[in-house]
């Protein structure tokens, strides 16, 4: 047989044998080679659930019988389709459906690959947030909001570099002041730490969160001392809301001017808002742009009120949201208010 005769018999043998790989399917892996959860991360998940009061059926697909050991199939759990790690443990409760008892979050630190963590919407009346959150370096989400936590924030969370949203607002009992070292999460585009029992002066290393978009302060927290010019850096805001007893001076208002992006203002319980006329006219100068402005329970009067909309310029034809209860406006405030054409709720 020639040497051109011999390439071309074992070049149609390789097409041969391609051919029944396919037909017979011996190029698919078999089932004990699919990737599958880490046997570690299972059994952290498994010592989660023990403690946790399930009554609504939530975690049932967790379990570590023969017919479900795979727990990248559990509910609420996702994992990387290569590696087979957890990468997202998402268990938000709803109204009606959610889970309670003791928590025990310094379980999952053996998920060292997780990226997505939310257990908001759930019931852990008196338990903490463990004090080595920043064990979870790869996270870029972090959801406890609704949770009943009580205790400080932990300072550890500054360790968190990579997160780009935080949310530990509506727990109603975290206290204390916030650790400054929540500066270092220079990534964060979102930061509710809404209707708390936090107190202190704000940490001006808030002021180094520039890619921010959403910064929450407010509702239940009972801040003091002056705010921090260096929020004027954060000028990538569009949603602002701060309440508590802080020192408001006027030459503390410049930075204000500095939020060109802002589209939401929440201020409450600014009690001597009222006697700031600088601080008056540097929101007055935001109104054309804003969409939603709530300054509750600032101690208002309708003299206030004319130096917010001093000038036909200043009615918003962007606004639809003004809340401006709880303050010391007389009926004579409608007239003023009525310029607003585009306003779809108005609480006074």
């Amino acid at each position: 047989m020639s040497c051109y005769s011999l390439k071309l018999f074992y070049a149609l043998l390789l097409l041969l044998l391609h051919a029944a790989v396919s037909i017979l399917g011996f190029n698919s892996l078999p089932n004990s080679a699919e990737i599958k959860c880490i046997q570690t991360e299972r059994q952290a998940l498994l010592n989660f659930k023990h403690g946790l009061i399930d009554g609504y059926g939530i975690l049932s697909t967790w379990s570590d019988d023969d017919s479900n050991r795979d727990c990248c199939k559990w509910k609420g759990i996702q994992c990387n389709n290569q590696t087979g790690h957890v990468e997202m443990l998402h268990l938000r409760g709803q109204d009606t459906q959610y889970l309670r008892g003791a928590i025990n979050i310094s379980s999952l630190i053996a998920l060292e690959n997780i990226e997505h963590l939310d257990l908001s919407s759930n019931s852990f009346p008196w338990s903490h947030i463990p004090e080595h959150m920043g064990s979870f370096t790869n996270l870029r989400y972090l959801n406890l909001s609704y949770c009943a936590f009580v205790g400080i924030i932990p300072s550890d969370i500054g360790k968190l570099t990579h997160l780009l949203s935080l949310d530990l607002g509506k727990n109603l009992y975290l206290y204390g002041q916030i650790p400054y070292q929540l500066g270092n999460l220079t990534h964060l585009q979102y930061l509710d730490l809404s209707d708390n029992d936090l107190d202190g002066e704000l940490p001006y290393q808030l002021g180094n969160l520039s890619q921010l978009r959403y910064l929450d302060l407010a509702g239940g927290n009972s801040f003091s001392g002056a705010l921090p010019i260096q929020i004027g850096n954060l000028c990538l805001l569009h949603t602002l809301g701060l309440g508590g007893n802080f020192d408001v001076k006027s030459k503390d208002a410049e930075w204000l001017t500095n939020l060109s992006s802002l589209t939401k203002l929440r201020l409450s319980s600014l009690h001597n808002l009222s006697s700031s006329h600088h601080w008056l006219q540097m929101i007055s100068k935001l109104i054309p742009n804003l969409r939603e402005l709530r300054l509750v329970g600032c101690s208002l009067s309708d003299t206030n009120l004319q130096s917010l909309f001093y000038s036909p310029s200043n009615f918003s034809t962007a606004l639809t949201i003004l809340d401006l209860s709880s303050n010391k406006l007389t009926s004579s405030t409608f007239q003023l208010l009525s310029n607003f054409t585009s306003l779809v709720i108005l609480d006074l």
